[in-house]
């Protein structure tokens, strides 16, 4: 699994260290709060969005790779070659990086409009080029699924009765339940391996993106 999103806060950390920029200048030079890049330097926020980070760019006059390291094809889905290894053999398949969306918000996971990191996936699973992945951050689908394993989901695939679905609403909240029912016009019903007596219902029209699970990285 890659985390773009650490990497680039961990060179902007090292441009700042070796530039010997102080917080507060960086402040002073792009108009915006010190605790911003402070916040992002120590973890405190989890990323600064694109926006910030051209502003910075371009108060110092230097490339946005120069500061933030690689930025490119950070919110798309692309094909990467397969790990080096001194066996081949009939699992050996090329991986396909898959983005995570999704944030914890007091036990639930919010989405976020950027991707938090990416997955690893067999490119033999032929996801779509909109899959996507979560992470599973409570107890509500255990024992089906443990705590911090990522979903990956195929929209390709909707969502199938008696399958695993995520579902993230227009809302911003992202539900991974166990499908009952799902017909494009009137929605879905499905319900936690926690608790399946409650059955959950989301509406279609309030429906952002929904798909099967196809894979679970541990």
């Amino acid at each position: 699994m890659q985390d773009p999103v650490e990497h680039q806060r961990s060179t902007f950390d090292a441009f700042m260290r070796q530039a010997k920029i102080a917080n507060t200048r960086l402040a002073q030079l792009t108009g915006l709060r010190e605790s911003t890049f402070r916040n992002f330097r120590n973890g405190t926020t989890r990323d600064m969005n694109l926006e910030t980070k051209l502003k910075i760019a371009n108060a110092l006059d230097k490339p946005l790779d120069e500061i933030f390291g690689p930025t490119m094809n950070l919110t798309q889905r692309g094909t990467v070659a397969p790990a080096t290894s001194t066996t081949t053999g009939p699992h050996d398949s090329s991986q396909t990086m898959v983005p995570i969306y999704g944030r914890a918000d007091n036990g639930k996971l919010i989405n976020t409009p950027y991707p938090v990191a990416f997955v690893e996936a067999p490119s033999t699973l032929g996801l779509a080029q909109e899959s996507f992945a979560v992470r599973i951050i409570n107890q509500d689908m255990m024992p089906r699924f443990r705590m911090r394993e990522v979903l990956i989901a195929n929209p390709d695939e909707g969502a199938p009765v008696h399958d695993d679905c995520v579902i993230i609403t227009k809302t911003g909240e992202i539900h991974i339940l166990h499908c009952l029912e799902f017909t494009p016009d009137r929605g879905f019903v499905g319900y936690a391996y926690a608790n399946p007596q409650t059955k959950v219902s989301i509406k279609s029209p309030d429906i952002s993106r929904i798909g099967r699970v196809a894979y679970i990285r541990t």
